[in-house]
């Protein structure tokens, strides 16, 4: 049986460093007149708790690993 081929996706989250721009031009700004919530969706370990430590730390984390159960994220 022939092994069936797999290429990694281009995207590559671990390699993301506090230097990364995260918008094109480095001087753009991002502005927001109200509350905001940014969903992260990924696999375990795929680097969304890393990512937002690193690059969201204005923005208040809620998780269920931290807070144990669904309902005490929907409280937060």
């Amino acid at each position: 049986m022939e092994e069936a081929k797999f290429e990694l996706p281009e995207f590559d989250p671990s390699k993301i460093s506090p230097e990364t721009a995260l918008l094109e031009p480095k001087s753009s700004q991002l502005s927001v007149s109200g509350q905001e919530m940014i969903v992260m969706v990924g696999f375990p370990g795929s680097g969304k708790s890393q990512f937002s430590t690193t690059h969201l730390a204005d923005y208040a984390r809620v998780n269920r690993d931290t807070l144990g159960s669904w309902q005490k994220c929907v409280a937060k």
